[in-house]
């Protein structure tokens, strides 16, 4: 199902209810990227994204809007 213009960003509707998805920024991802010792290779590629989901069990929009706004600001 697509998500709707009026739901936040990170928030998507699912057969069971609402979720909160986002991404883990490299900043925080705890992956050095910096090549220690070799032979200058990263271990970090593009492919491998960190990912938050939650389900804010709630079937309610207005409730689940308001859950995933806090949960963005944090």
């Amino acid at each position: 199902m697509a998500r709707s213009r009026s739901f936040p960003p990170n928030l998507e509707i699912r057969r069971n209810g609402y979720y909160w998805r986002r991404r883990i920024p490299s900043a925080f991802s705890g992956v050095d990227r910096m090549a220690i010792g070799g032979g200058g290779s990263d271990i970090w590629t593009p492919s491998s994204k960190s990912l938050l989901c939650f389900s804010l069990r709630t079937n309610l929009p207005f409730k689940a809007k308001m859950l995933a706004r806090r949960l963005t600001e944090m």
